[in-house]
């Protein structure tokens, strides 16, 4: 494969972004969102940090996904660093679980579905005004391996190449 458009390394521990579930007014939250929230912010500050992207800020009283972002003027729907389909390669690196240090790969309740990891890392590069929308990820692929791995980081987190889709 060609050399990536994008490589972003973002540091902290990885987690998955599960189903929403609604509370007493109906109103969806993440049930595990004291730790989801905190990755996906990690992951978005090191993509807008290596893309030199801004997330969008749409003015105060419009719709999120309508109006013009403050900083930019750029309305939502076009509000992001590289367009059309797109192939998205993540590794992520867990940290080794203290009730099974011998373990080879993450295989565990614990660690999260892929699929999960994958939901978590999309939103947080949309976010980032990476992209304008994850649909634009027509081939993608993700790995989880523990820390210490040979094609892992050297600490919890995760490694994220993109390209354009060929």
């Amino acid at each position: 494969m060609s050399e990536p458009l994008l490589t972003i390394t973002a540091y902290g521990t990885p987690v998955g972004q599960g189903a929403i579930s609604h509370g007493r007014h109906g109103r969806g939250y993440h049930s595990n969102a004291a730790t989801l929230l905190p990755w996906r912010a990690a992951v978005a500050a090191a993509a807008m940090r290596t893309a030199g992207t801004h997330a969008h800020q749409p003015p105060l009283g419009i719709a999120p996904r309508s109006g013009p972002c403050l900083r930019c003027g750029i309305r939502r729907a076009e509000h992001g660093l590289l367009d059309g389909p797109l192939a998205l390669a993540v590794d992520i690196a867990l940290p080794i679980l203290k009730s099974d240090p011998d373990r080879a790969e993450p295989t565990t309740r614990s660690s999260h579905d892929w699929d999960h990891h994958a939901r978590a890392v999309g939103d947080a590069l949309g976010e980032a005004s990476i992209w304008r929308d994850d649909s634009q990820v027509v081939d993608g692929r993700l790995r989880k391996r523990y820390v210490g791995h040979p094609d892992a980081l050297e600490r919890p987190g995760a490694l994220i190449r993109i390209w354009k889709a060929s």
